[in-house]
Parts: structure tokens; C-alpha cells; sequence
């Protein structure tokens, strides 16, 4: 029985991949992947011209400490890697029942026996790849600019990269269901993008924001997804270092998937006897 169920959600898998493809390929041309590329690289554009315009490459010697040593550019670049990728993933999955819902076909979904879980599953890894494109073009810039990378540090950075996205996967579920339940799409995406590029330390550490705000932003997996990130990258290799934000980064994304999931499966018999009446 067990396999039974397996085999039928790699199938349903399958299945939302190949139809999202399609949709993307035939349907909907790929402004959002330019729109996203555009406003990472401008987001770092701003904070990089202040850098060298007004602070002439000098930072205080707070950042030098919250920062562990690492230098701006190469902070501001991980910090903005993730954030794009954290929001690709985030309108990806995180509006894709809100789109079925608009074209007409979250009801055939709602009444057929595909997996729930299968589904978004199917969603999140057909737009990884676009989402990882994205998050490239804000590597290339921020190399041209200055960020310096080790080349020994890059697997790693690689591997935190992929265990983010996954993070940031179960978020979407929640933003998914979010949206459904509120049909609207750009309040909650815009509210979720903008908080998490302000007080989650993408362009600055966040021991200068005030309490309240840090502790806001302990809730955002995108927070503890930089540390790891940024940490990796200086090469440190001390694991208390990376224990306390790991085990928090695991624990919101169980947190965030099981609120998401629960509550869609909640609001979908609602949904359904709305489709039956």
C-alpha cells in the first residue's frame, strides 16, 4: 500500500512538472525570471554605489565583528543571492494554487486523488532550475564588482544553497495557503518579500535593526539561511558556529510545512463543497 502510494505521487510529480513546463513554454513568457534577475541586481546596485560613493569602501568596526570579518560586497552578494531565491521559490510555489484557482483547474485538482504533497513537490522542482538561473545572474554581477569567492569554499556554498531552497519550499506552502484562503496574490507575496529584505540581514547584519525587529526576524528561515551561507563562505569550521542556526532552520521549515499543508487541507473542504453546491 505503501508503494502503491509512492508510485502514484511520483506520478502526480511528473505530471505538475510537465504541466507546468508547458504553461511556461507556451503560455507565459518569462517576465518574471527578467523582473527578478533585474530588481536582484539593482538591489545590490544601490547599497554597492553607497558603498564606494559615500562610505569610500569603509566599514565600522561593528560590522567588521557582526560580519565575522567578511567583506561587504561578498556579504551584500549572499545575502542577495538567497533573498532572490527565496523569492522565485516563494512565487513559484507559493502562487500556484491561486493561479489554478484563476484559470479554472484548482477544481479538477481538489476533486481528482493526485497527492497534495506531490503536487507542490512537482512545482517546486520545475521552477528550481529558473530559480537557481536567477540567482546566477546576481553572482555575476557581484563578482564583477568585487565579491570575492574562494574557490575551495564553493561546494559547500553550493550544498547550502540547495538545503536553503528546500527551506524555503516549505515557507511557500504556507504562502500558498495564505493565498488561497485570502485570494490575493500581491499583498501577501509583497508584504513576506519586503520584510524578509529588510530585517533578515540581506543587505546588512541584523544586530542593527531594534529588538523587536530582530526578533521578527528570527521567524524567516531566509535569516538563518544567510548566516549558514555567509559562514560557510569565511571557511569557518568551528560547528558550534553552525548548530544553533541549523537546528532552527530545520525546525521552522517542519513548522512551516506542517502549518502550510494542514492548514490547505483545512480550507480544501471548503473549497470543495463549493465546487459541489
Amino acid at each position: 500500500m505503501i508503494m502503491n502510494r509512492g508510485v502514484k505521487m511520483i506520478s502526480g510529480i511528473k505530471a505538475v512538472i510537465i504541466k507546468n513546463r508547458l504553461i511556461v513554454k507556451r503560455a507565459y513568457p518569462w517576465t518574471f525570471v527578467t523582473s527578478r534577475i533585474i530588481g536582484g541586481i539593482f538591489s545590490m546596485a544601490i547599497p554597492i554605489l553607497l558603498y564606494y560613493s559615500v562610505f569610500n569602501t569603509e566599514v565600522s568596526g561593528a560590522f567588521i565583528k557582526y560580519a565575522h570579518g567578511c567583506d561587504y560586497l561578498t556579504y551584500l552578494m549572499i545575502g542577495q543571492v538567497l533573498n532572490v531565491l527565496s523569492f522565485s521559490t516563494l512565487m513559484s510555489v507559493g502562487r500556484c494554487l491561486i493561479t489554478e484557482q484563476r484559470e479554472g483547474t484548482l477544481d479538477n485538482i481538489l476533486l481528482s486523488p493526485v497527492s497534495r504533497v506531490g503536487y507542490f513537490v512537482g512545482t517546486y522542482i520545475e521552477q528550481f532550475g529558473r530559480s537557481i538561473f536567477e540567482s546566477a545572474f546576481v553572482v555575476l554581477f557581484g563578482v564583477i564588482v568585487g565579491a570575492r569567492i574562494p574557490f575551495d569554499s564553493i561546494p559547500i556554498i553550493l550544498l547550502c544553497i540547495f538545503f536553503s531552497s528546500l527551506t524555503f519550499f516549505s515557507m511557500s506552502i504556507m504562502v500558498s495557503t495564505i493565498m488561497i484562503y485570502t485570494r490575493d496574490t500581491y499583498l501577501v507575496q509583497n508584504t513576506f518579500y519586503l520584510l524578509m529584505s529588510c530585517i533578515c540581514g540581506v543587505a546588512f547584519p541584523i544586530e542593527y535593526l531594534p529588538k523587536g525587529l530582530q526578533l521578527l526576524s528570527d521567524i524567516f528561515p531566509l535569516t538563518y539561511a544567510i548566516k549558514i551561507t555567509r559562514l560557510c563562505s569565511l571557511g569557518i569550521i568551528q560547528i558550534q558556529a553552525y548548530f544553533d542556526p541549523i537546528v532552527k532552520l530545520v525546525a521552522l521549515s517542519f513548522l512551516y510545512f506542517l502549518l502550510g499543508y494542514y492548514g490547505f487541507r483545512i480550507h480544501e473542504k471548503k473549497l470543495i463543497e463549493d465546487v459541489l453546491a
